[in-house]
């Protein structure tokens, strides 16, 4: 994720040209040249707990938990499911912490209560989060629902219909070279206003209850 913003902000600082900032995304597994959609998902399952996902060296899945807790890792053609069972008091369940290698074709479905997820690149991203926070980059498919916390997405959608649910908190939304989406919404308590990104091909449909919607362009 660090980065993809350090690219992105000397793209936008007109330290590099878009051609050369494409590269540099491509390299990190984020850019248009990547692979279109999702083509496997890993479910992820459990109370709580904090997620970082890195790209997998080779097309293996593997998981590790640090703290007090173990995961249960199973996978198949078509993906897997990865089982978090934090153990011990609250506050020791809230610290369980778990590394994921995933390969660059993988989504996330993530099935949290509490907790935060991390990626440096992302393919894909869907599933809920009860409370807590998300931040990822390269997403070119986003179905999400997230009760109460944050979320910085970088997105590369291109095709197709997404939803991004908040019930309160702050969402911060930036395209990457390539993208090429609408945005529209509704909000209960907020305001959630319409862009275009590109050829506006997506459509990314925000639902906020009480928050805040952040574009950056």
């Amino acid at each position: 994720m660090d980065e993809v913003l350090r690219v992105l902000q000397m793209l936008k600082a007109g330290k590099i040209r878009r051609e050369e900032a494409e590269r540099l995304l491509a390299a990190l597994g984020v850019g248009p040249s990547s692979e279109e959609g999702v083509r496997r998902w890993l479910r992820i399952e459990g109370g709580q707990a904090t997620i970082r996902v890195v790209p997998a060296p080779g097309d293996a899945v593997s998981a590790s938990g640090f703290g007090a807790g173990k995961t249960i890792l199973t996978t198949d053609e078509t993906g897997g499911l990865l089982k978090i069972e934090a153990q011990g008091p609250k506050l020791f369940k809230k610290a369980f912490r778990v590394e994921l290698k995933l390969p660059r074709d993988y989504g996330v479905e993530l099935a949290l209560g509490a907790g935060a997820l991390r990626a440096e690149s992302l393919a894909g991203l869907k599933g809920e989060l009860g409370t807590g926070r998300l931040e990822a980059a390269g997403i070119r498919e986003l179905d999400f629902e997230l009760g109460m916390g944050t979320a910085r997405l970088g997105l590369l959608l291109k095709a197709g219909e997404h939803r991004l649910e908040l019930g309160m908190g702050d969402v911060e939304i930036y395209p990457l070279p390539g993208a090429s989406f609408r945005i529209e919404g509704e909000a209960g308590l907020g305001q959630v206003e319409g862009r275009v990104f590109g050829e506006g091909r997506a459509r990314l449909l925000v639902e906020l209850g009480m928050g805040r919607l952040k574009v950056e362009s």
